[in-house]
């Protein structure tokens, strides 16, 4: 009856719920980027896994380094 893929999911509406909407705008930003870039590693054909988690490192690192300059 229902549609599944038409349903969000729950994080997203948790997220939505509790961010301001400054940062909730970039969260899909980032997700199209992290698409992006896993789309790329793919056409690459080489260490498609390392490009991937080479990504989400570099995807953490950031986070994290916003995050110490938040505290600073």
């Amino acid at each position: 009856a229902r549609c599944p893929r038409l349903r969000p999911p729950p994080l997203a509406v948790g997220m939505g719920m509790h961010l301001p909407m400054s940062l909730t705008l970039l969260i899909p930003i980032g997700a199209l980027l992290g698409r992006t870039y896993d789309k790329w590693a793919e056409r690459r054909g080489d260490n498609v896994e390392f490009k991937k988690r080479l990504g989400v490192l570099m995807a953490t690192g950031l986070i994290v380094g916003e995050s110490l300059f938040g505290v600073i």
